[in-house]
């Protein structure tokens, strides 16, 4: 049941996002660009939601165990455990990202970056590994590791996939896919402290 709410929120989570990013796109792009990136990426998106992603949700759901009572948790603790994801978050996106981009793993990460101009739904455009380690494990194991409170779950996971998508278009997304070796984070703190921020001014 857990891995069915999960799959489920997670889907729709990106439908909306996607739908409500998609109202800008064509302002920026054309609806007919964006058509053409959305034929790009369908068979690819369609892979990494409907098939790798509820793998993903029923091997979780086998290895762990959820707080489902709303008992067990205050507004105290429901803030610090959001706090603290995002912090856990921005850390392993930053690392697991940078990781893709070394040599060794670059054949991994290669299709995210084949197009230039990024939708919110052009994110999932990416080989299963690294759907897995970018926009899977960075969100979900921060909420394991804090052993969270279903309603930390939810409410983290689906906020944070609309805030995903909606900052791709953003320049900090927007010129990591030009520069490369640049913006590996989510636009937290991580690329602030390890120097590693770029954007149009520094250009």
């Amino acid at each position: 049941m857990d891995s069915l709410l999960f799959f489920g929120l997670y889907t729709l989570s990106f439908i909306g996002g996607s739908i409500w990013q998609i109202r800008k796109d064509i302002k920026n792009f054309s609806l007919e660009n964006v058509l053409q990136i959305w034929n790009t990426c369908k068979r690819t998106i369609f892979i990494n939601i409907c098939i790798i992603s509820p793998i993903f949700f029923y091997s979780m759901h086998h290895i762990i165990q959820i707080k489902t009572s709303i008992n067990y948790i205050t507004i105290v603790e429901f803030i610090f455990q959001l706090i603290v994801n995002l912090y856990l978050y921005d850390v392993q996106y930053y690392w697991i990202h940078k990781l893709f981009h070394t040599d060794f793993f670059q054949n991994i990460h290669w299709k995210s970056h084949k197009l230039i101009k990024q939708t919110g739904f052009s994110i999932f455009y990416c080989s299963p590994i690294d759907f897995i380690g970018l926009h899977l494990l960075p969100i979900y194991s921060g909420l394991i590791i804090m052993n969270s409170h279903i309603i930390t779950y939810i409410y983290f996971s689906s906020v944070e996939i609309v805030l995903l998508i909606q900052k791709v278009n953003r320049d900090f997304f927007q010129f990591h896919h030009k520069m490369g070796k640049c913006n590996y984070g989510i636009d937290i703190f991580m690329d602030g402290y390890y120097k590693t921020r770029r954007s149009r001014k520094m250009a």
